[in-house]
């Protein structure tokens, strides 16, 4: 599911609806012949924690809303602590990847001293709209690699790989 939904966002910079649903009617699926009728309510609640977790960073233009949903169809069918540790681990790859980028195109300082500006004017200011207008002008990144990487990460970690 990860790795199409990578290759999907890659060329067209989006994890369409339909592949969204293709992967949900598969997770419920796979859960109703684990858990019986249990494991559609598993998916449901799973998925809406997942997706209610994340939607103040969708707010903020830090996840794109396929990210998000993709990520609920996957928390459904790993399990809360598993699929937290999946999240943290693709924001924390996905934060170094616009680092290394600002790095790579010597912008580390113009980009950093702007980033604790915005911080000031929401933390002391209190202008949360400050983070809403900033996030227009932010730049993308394939945020699917993340959690490709990070899924990879986990497979070893629980010795799969």
């Amino acid at each position: 599911m990860i790795a199409v939904g990578m290759m999907l966002d890659i060329r067209t910079w989006r994890v369409p609806n339909s592949y969204i649903v293709l992967c949900s009617i598969t997770a419920i699926y796979l859960l109703y012949n684990q858990m019986g009728a249990w494991g559609c309510v598993c998916f449901l609640g799973r998925f809406l924690l997942t997706v209610g977790f994340l939607f103040p960073i969708y707010l903020v233009g830090g996840l794109g809303a396929g990210d998000i949903k993709l990520f609920g169809v996957i928390s459904a069918l790993m399990g809360v602590r598993d699929a937290l540790w999946l999240i943290i681990v693709s924001i924390v790859i996905g934060a170094s990847m616009g680092v290394l980028r600002w790095i790579r195109k010597k912008q580390l300082v113009s980009k950093g001293s702007h980033l604790v500006a915005l911080g000031k004017k929401c933390f002391i200011d209190r202008q949360i709209s400050a983070v809403f207008q900033n996030a227009k002008q932010g730049e993308k990144i394939h945020f699917t690699v993340c959690i490709f990487i990070a899924y990879v990460g986990w497979m070893c970690k629980e010795g799969v790989f």
